[in-house]
């Protein structure tokens, strides 16, 4: 397995500085002070996957059906993430990992009894591939305006046989109608991109994380440091941070396009819907003295024309408090939903995460993070981090589990025999983690 364990820089570097850095005039042949560089972060990308060039199959899914089953089996090691990450990737995985086998996962791991409420009969989750599966794909369902039923007015009888006075309030009526709904579809659009514009520029709203068993008040929001930053200060002040902000007019691109609610147009509307309203209740008088042609009624338009101010079929329900759209779930899946807010859970402060995945300061600074308040120094704050996110960083940076493993392993190997060092060097009495000596009357 290749494992570059230099893709990112490890701990700060202590530096010797003398007087003759500062100036020459200065320098009396002394070591004046030492000072702390803060490391520079790289970027750190996987070095154990293989290269496919232009190969489309997958070799896994041609494998018989009890093979897969006994390989995304609970019995396996798969994790949360692990059935959560598949189902976000995979259309196939999303389909087959319904509501019942993503219930049998938060039963095994995220219940405290294990034994609290057992499925019965065969368990779910070792028969995922050789089941039946019925479609549970939820469809999103779009109203066109012409589409929206009215309850305007219609003349009786064939259509052929309406006189042009009936098909005249027809038709008044009917525009006023599609109108109406044309102008409440942009209106709850243009008040959302108020919403939105109210909000930009201002920071995070981050709820309160877990710190183990306390809960800390979030006050910031860090971005992971690309390649060549300096992730933190000499003393790690607050006020060095650099907080995230949601980007709304990418947002916006990305999910609305290059449309723009303006005032200016939903002005327009309206002056349209007053127009057709003014002229339903004062019609014009024609010349009775102009000789009128053969009378036929016209074919009403059963399609939105698209060249007319782009007619939308959104309703305006599709909007959230928030003023961004509502993304629709394709597949709804309480438990999975469940299962996808656990891993938001658990978070590890920086020195924690240093000791259970050996990963350096340089290398956590790359993961997006959350600055809590500190009890004890607020000058500075701690840093959380997801540990879901913390053990990928791990993975992605030791060579993949295996050699995560195995780097996990040599390195607690090297700190036991460092212990052992300094141990035997500083007597039976030192203290190798407090790194002071015991009084006499002590037991150990």
């Amino acid at each position: 397995m290749d494992v570059d364990f230099a893709d990112a820089r490890s701990d700060s570097v202590d530096r010797h500085i003398v007087d003759s850095d500062v100036g020459s005039s200065q320098y009396n042949g002394k070591c004046a002070k030492r000072i702390r560089i803060p490391p520079v972060t790289k970027l750190i990308r996987w070095n154990d996957l293989p290269n496919w060039y232009s190969r489309k199959d997958t070799p896994l899914l041609t494998l018989p059906p009890e093979l897969l089953d006994r390989i995304f089996s609970l019995e396996t090691g798969l994790v949360v993430r692990d059935y959560v990450a598949l189902a976000g990737v995979n259309r196939m995985f999303r389909r087959l990992f319904d509501d019942a086998v993503f219930k049998e996962v938060c039963l095994h791991h995220l219940s405290s009894d294990k034994s609290a409420n057992p499925p019965p009969g065969v368990p779910v989750t070792s028969q995922i591939f050789s089941r039946d599966v019925p479609e549970w794909k939820v469809s999103k369902t779009t109203t066109r305006l012409h589409d929206i039923p009215s309850n305007t007015y219609t003349p009786r009888g064939k259509r052929e046989d309406w006189s042009r006075a009936q098909y005249t309030v027809y038709r008044q009526e009917r525009d006023i109608h599609l109108m109406k709904h044309r102008l409440a579809r942009y209106k709850a659009g243009y008040e959302a991109s108020v919403k939105r514009k109210e909000t930009s520029g201002k920071p995070i709203e981050h709820p309160p994380v877990k710190d183990g068993t306390a809960t800390r008040q979030v006050i910031g929001v860090l971005r992971g440091c690309r390649p060549g930053e300096r992730p933190f200060g000499p003393k790690g002040e607050a006020t060095d941070q650099q907080i995230a902000r949601y980007d709304h007019s990418t947002y916006e691109r990305r999910i609305l396009g290059a449309h723009e609610w303006t005032k200016m147009k939903l002005d327009e509307l309206e002056a349209k819907l007053n127009a057709l309203i003014r002229e339903a209740e004062h019609p014009h008088q024609e010349d009775d003295g102009e000789p009128r042609k053969p009378w036929s009624v016209p074919c009403t338009p059963e399609s939105d024309d698209l060249s007319d101010d782009k007619l939308y079929s959104f309703e305006p329900s599709d909007w959230g408090e928030d003023g961004y759209r509502v993304i629709h779930d394709f597949w709804p899946s309480p438990y999975r939903d469940k299962a996808a807010a656990s891993l938001y859970e658990k978070r590890l402060n920086k020195t924690t995460a240093n000791d259970l995945y050996k990963l350096t300061d340089a290398e956590l600074a790359t993961l997006k993070h959350v600055l809590a308040a500190n009890p004890l120094n607020k000058a500075t704050p701690r840093r959380l981090f997801l540990e879901t996110a913390v053990e990928a960083l791990a993975y992605r940076v030791h060579g993949g589990p295996v050699g995560h493993a195995m780097y996990h392993a040599k390195m607690t190997e090297r700190i036991k025999k460092g212990r052992e060092t300094r141990r035997a060097k500083r007597g039976p009495n030192y203290d190798v983690v407090g790194g002071y000596r015991k009084p006499k009357h002590w037991k150990g």
